[in-house]
């Protein structure tokens, strides 16, 4: 039963980071980063890029990304994923929310350690803090 493989983007604007609201199970109606699985073969990076269009409709450019942390966490019953987290430094175009997602909303970096964020990434906020003090 090994992990699956997926990203999870870091975008952040005005000390807020970029989150949608899960459309769909597992945990339907908390809020995640961007992301999602790698397809077979794929470099991290390049799914970071794909993910992003597919989920904000925002062209990023791999230059432009920094890994900041890994974490694996359970996904479904007997599943569990390791979620490579990247920094996209900059991004083009408008967002826009897809039928992953009900809503794409900036937040505080607070919002990481709340119950409403799904995702078990225990240092992120603290990383990030680091990083745009």
């Amino acid at each position: 039963n090994n992990p699956h493989a997926a990203v999870a983007v870091v975008l952040m604007q005005d000390n807020k980071i970029l989150v949608y609201k899960r459309a769909r199970d597992p945990r339907k109606g908390t809020y995640d980063l961007p992301g999602g699985f790698l397809e077979f073969g794929e470099d991290p990076l390049d799914a970071v890029v794909r993910e992003i269009k597919e989920e904000t409709s925002l062209d990023i450019d791999k230059k432009d990304l920094e890994f900041l942390s890994s974490y694996t966490g359970p996904y479904r019953e007997n599943e569990s994923v390791i979620d490579v987290v990247i920094q996209a430094k900059k991004w083009q175009g408008t967002i826009t929310p897809t039928d992953d997602s009900e809503e794409l909303v900036w937040k505080p970096l607070s919002f990481l350690d709340t119950k409403e964020f799904s995702a078990p990434y225990t240092t992120l906020r603290e990383i990030l803090e680091a990083k745009h003090v």
